[in-house]
């Protein structure tokens, strides 16, 4: 089955001849509080023979409550008319019709309803009985209902674009059909009721959505827009805030079905997620193999110590997500695994042994072993290397009870004072500069050895970087 979404407004219901209205106006007086007939004599857009006039919706519907027939058969529906015959030129069988009205009675209060200018007389709710009777002679089959968006409160009225969309995302919600294309017509009522019901119904009902949009001001000129084009515009807007928050398998699930691998571009980008997604899950060894595959990254960029970088930055990145836990898991491996990667590289005689060695000729390959070794093999002094020394010192210790307890941390500044020595002055949540200068010293400090110059910052060291640079360059030519 399918089903039509149609926002309402005055361009909806139009009237044949504007002298109805000396006639209509003492029937409804009593209901417009007051204001001049005047006020409210019918207007047309174009001063040409054959336009319709327009009256403000909640004046038209009170005509109607009233007189009934007399009314119908003055009005006119050029957008409906129009919807109508596209409808049937595409041979399309409507089986529910969905109106959505407003009614702002509870937002303005009778004083604001005495200007024929306040938003209040552009309602459309009484509007709905004119629109279902005439949408039930187009479609005598098909079943018409309404949604209902009624704000409460002065500063959530129509034209509020936050409190709008959350009206229309309650409404929408509430629709339990599983038609198999939804054509939705967005144009009337305000702008903000327009771009939330593009949004909402997107949202809802993605690729099933079609748009129905048509001129008032020349007739004929109706079309019919698939959804592609919004939801793609949609997504790449969400896959900009993924981006902030290095969700790469959230963006993969937006952009899939929108990526054509036989266009370079959009090839690439399928080429990065996958390399990024195992950065983000640890993976440094597939995310090196697959970084080394595509153009511009060279397969010589990861050298033995890159690892402990790479490690070292998603730490800073789970920390930023609010994944403290995480983040010290991720810095303490930073280090210990690159002090076991010096070692595999350039030293032989630490190895495994299942008991401690008092005269430390042999060390485990794994733990607090790794630095002593370190330590013996090139002096750490306590206030120039204070950053490794620290590691070597306090954060083992640190670290150990931490992993072995069951409760995990509360913020940043408990992640911080995990890496500091008990004498040095604690960090706040603002000193995570610190934080990254303290690893990014240590990493240095161990791969200094083989590196050609001490990096600068946990940033400019990994490549995860340039990769997610990357990828954001070719997502912007979407």
């Amino acid at each position: 089955m399918n089903a039509w979404l149609i926002t309402t407004g005055s361009s909806d219901v139009q009237v044949k001849d504007a002298d109805v209205w000396a006639d209509w106006y003492p029937q409804i007086k009593k209901s417009l509080y007051g204001i001049d007939r005047r006020r409210f004599t019918p207007t047309r857009t174009i001063d040409d023979d054959g336009v319709p006039y327009r009256i403000p919706s909640r004046v038209l519907g009170l005509a109607y409550a009233a007189l009934g027939t007399v009314v119908m058969e003055q009005l006119e529906f050029p957008l409906l008319q129009e919807f109508q015959r596209q409808l049937e030129d595409q041979q399309v069988a409507i089986a529910q019709i969905i109106l959505l009205i407003s009614d702002q009675s509870e937002v303005f209060d009778t004083d604001e309803r005495d200007s024929y200018h306040c938003p209040y007389w552009q309602d459309t709710c009484l509007l709905y009985p004119i629109l279902a009777a005439q949408l039930q002679t187009q479609f005598p089959t098909a079943q018409v209902t309404s949604l209902l968006l009624k704000p409460a409160l002065a500063q959530e009225g129509l034209d509020n674009w936050n409190q709008v969309l959350t009206l229309v995302q309650q409404q929408i919600a509430t629709l339990t059909i599983e038609p198999e294309t939804v054509y939705v017509s967005h144009q009337a009522g305000t702008p903000a009721i327009s771009s939330a019901v593009q949004f909402t119904s997107l949202a809802k009902f993605g690729d099933r959505v079609k748009f129905l949009v048509s001129n008032e001001y020349k007739s004929g000129q109706t079309d019919l827009i698939g959804s592609s084009s919004y939801l793609r515009g949609i997504r790449l807007q969400e896959v900009q805030a993924l981006l902030k928050r290095y969700d790469y398998s959230g963006i993969k699930q937006l952009l899939d079905q929108y990526l054509d691998s036989t266009n370079p571009n959009e090839k690439r980008i399928k080429k990065l997620l996958a390399a990024l997604i195992d950065w983000n899950f640890a993976e440094f060894h597939k995310f090196k193999n697959k970084l080394s595959k595509i153009e511009g990254f060279s397969k010589e960029a990861f050298p033995w110590w890159q690892l402990g970088y790479e490690s070292a930055y998603l730490a800073v990145v789970r920390l930023n997500q609010g994944n403290t836990v995480d983040a010290i898991f991720h810095s303490f491996r930073a280090v210990e695994g690159l002090l076991r990667l010096w070692v595999d590289k350039h030293h032989s005689q630490i190895r495994q042994t299942p008991h401690s060695d008092p005269k430390r000729e042999y060390f485990n390959n794994y733990g607090k072993d790794l630095y002593l070794f370190l330590e013996m093999q090139q002096p750490i002094d306590r206030k120039k290397d204070v950053d490794i020394w620290v590691f070597g010192h306090h954060v083992f210790d640190q670290r150990n009870k931490l992993f072995h307890q069951l409760e995990g941390l509360q913020d940043k500044k408990e992640v911080f004072e995990i890496w500091q020595s008990p004498n040095e002055k604690k960090w706040d949540e603002h000193d995570e500069e610190q934080w990254k200068n303290r690893l990014l010293n240590c990493l240095n400090f161990i791969a200094a050895v083989d590196l050609p110059q001490p990096f600068h910052s946990l940033e400019d060291a990994s490549l995860m970087t340039e990769a997610h640079q990357a990828l954001a360059s070719a997502i912007a030519q979407l």
